[in-house]
């Protein structure tokens, strides 16, 4: 017997290989903001959570982490959003998950533009029910911003919906939504940090996601 009716993904790490372009994009970035990263800075921290927030984490001002997020957004759609491909087995998955009736959707604070440019770059949008990311004006941009909305346009409920994510960011947006979760450990992020959000349920493929939903 099957846990929920909705089923959401997280992007980056998720459904997408993404990383290559993401840190191309942020390392052009920080050469216009000429600026020195701390060297116990990671730049892959920038792969899952709101890029405003990344930026702030280096210590920039409003103004530069606006500059920073415009010119990124510049490097990423002329190049970045084209160097992704979809894990092995997600395509099989989702193919599966639609037989079998369940809503799916997509929740990720990458700007909702990019997002579904990307996931139809990966061949992956026809699977999809409703596509929620982040808006231009960081209105909705948080985790559990998306994923609320996602959830509201797809007439769930957190109760039967789950989120796939594969760091701390989905684990934390799923649990302060009230919804299941299951961690993917082929991503960006680790099991640790996700069960330090209470997350319980990981999968080592895209294979093995099924099993928990």
């Amino acid at each position: 017997m099957r846990k929920y009716d909705a089923v959401f993904f997280d992007l980056d790490g998720t459904l997408s290989e993404s990383g290559e372009g993401i840190l191309w994009c942020v390392r052009r970035t920080i050469e216009d903001l000429k600026i020195v990263v701390p060297e116990n800075f990671r730049l892959e921290s920038f792969i899952g959570p709101p890029l405003a927030d990344s930026f702030y984490r280096l210590g920039l001002d409003d103004e530069k982490v606006k500059f920073g997020v415009k010119t990124y957004k510049s490097y990423y759609d002329t190049k970045g959003k084209y160097m992704n491909k979809a894990y092995d087995g997600i395509k099989e998955l989702l193919e599966r998950l639609r037989e079998k009736g369940y809503k799916l959707g997509v929740a990720t604070s990458k700007y909702e533009l990019f997002a579904r440019q990307i996931i139809d770059n990966i061949g992956l949008l026809q699977y999809f029910d409703f596509v929620s990311g982040a808006t231009a004006n960081a209105e909705r941009q948080k985790k559990i911003d998306v994923l609320n909305y996602g959830i509201k346009n797809l007439g769930a409920t957190p109760e039967n919906s789950a989120l796939i994510g594969d760091t701390k960011f989905d684990a934390e947006g799923a649990r302060l939504c009230g919804c299941g979760f299951v961690g993917v450990l082929y991503g960006y992020g680790t099991r640790k940090e996700m069960e330090a959000e209470g997350a319980v349920n990981f999968a080592e493929t895209a294979g093995e996601i099924e099993k928990f939903l």
